[in-house]
């Protein structure tokens, strides 16, 4: 039994190659599958026919001959099943739901949002209600969050209808999809980190400061995110700090103590963890803001200590590629693009 099990997995986790080099790639043919992947002509020839049978892989065009017998082509079916990703953030005493559908090669098909004064279980389920309606192809759905999430349960939430809700259970019972909940700066980390050409080696923090509430940051130490033991890491917010503790709308018109305050935020991530880079990402940022804190740095830290400094105002894109890539790794649990960060 134990050997049927280890045959199956390595089965899965094969299949799980294969698709994410036809992913990336977008077509290919059976040979040049072979010579990415490491594996064998007859394994991939194997696999082709499963993904082809069920859809997911299309038999393409035959590939221009050599000489000898001409090759099949086979391309990714991106709509061989839709994701889609929803978060709901605040921001100057507004509440909006913002959504995207995606397919599986990351390309948008739909994107909107909703802008209301609180936001509720039921704006949220009213919301994705239109959209299965529109997108019945959806096989997985990625929740993002401003507070503390552990395994789907949502502890702590600067939207108040959401604390201490297991959202994760009640989104997979309704729709019976996969769901995957997580925090907001955690997800925008992860696909910040995901769309540049950084090595795994490098270290990462996101911070961002919404206007509203406190300051969240995802962190990825050496390619992965950092949760800590009880997901509760990032959450600088919550230092007894009176200039970290105090929000964006009470230093409005304070620039310069605002600056000062988030330079020495930046260097309590400095001297724990010495990040390679820190992306900054809220309203209250701008070019000349951005310079005014490195000077503030470069005051409290010898140079060779002081990472890359990136500007991101706002971070919808990065929001939607982490999502988007913790939700592929729910559907496809083995892929190596996600799960090199968990």
């Amino acid at each position: 039994m134990k050997r049927m099990t280890t045959t199956r997995n390595l089965k899965e986790l094969n299949t799980d190659l294969v698709r994410e080099i036809l992913r990336k790639q977008k077509s290919t043919t059976k040979n040049q599958l072979a010579s990415e992947s490491g594996l064998s002509v007859a394994t991939c020839g194997n696999i082709l026919r499963d993904l082809v049978e069920t859809g997911e892989v299309i038999e393409s065009t035959l590939a221009p001959s050599t000489g000898g017998r001409p090759a099949k082509v086979y391309d990714y079916n991106g709509n061989y099943a839709h994701i889609l990703m929803i978060y709901g953030d605040k921001e100057y005493g507004k509440s909006a739901i913002h959504y995207q559908v995606s397919d599986l090669l990351g390309q948008a098909l739909e994107e909107g949002n909703l802008t209301m004064e609180i936001i509720t279980l039921d704006h949220i389920l009213e919301v994705i209600d239109d959209v299965f309606q529109r997108f019945p192809g959806i096989a997985s759905l990625g929740f993002g969050i401003p507070g503390v999430v552990s395994d789907g349960y949502i502890s702590y939430c600067d939207l108040p209808s959401f604390k201490n809700t297991h959202l994760q259970k009640i989104l997979e019972e309704k729709y019976k999809v996969k769901v995957i909940v997580e925090n907001d700066v955690n997800a925008s980390a992860i696909g910040f980190h995901s769309s540049q050409d950084f090595s795994n080696t490098q270290s990462l923090v996101y911070a961002y400061y919404p206007t509203d509430d406190y300051l969240g940051s995802g962190i990825i130490i050496n390619g992965k995110l950092h949760r800590g033991m009880s997901n509760y890491a990032g959450e600088l917010g919550f230092l007894p700090f009176d200039d970290i503790k105090t929000s964006l709308t009470s230093q409005h018109n304070q620039t310069e103590k605002f600056e000062l305050s988030v330079a020495k935020t930046l260097m309590t991530y400095i001297c724990v963890i010495n990040p390679s880079i820190i992306i900054l990402s809220g309203q209250a940022f701008n070019d000349q803001v951005i310079k005014n804190i490195q000077e503030n740095l470069s005051g409290l830290c010898s140079s060779k200590h002081l990472p890359v400094i990136y500007h991101e105002k706002e971070m919808k894109f990065s929001y939607y590629k982490g999502l988007f890539i913790l939700s592929l790794h729910q559907l496809f649990c083995n892929l190596t693009v996600t799960t090199k960060y968990l």
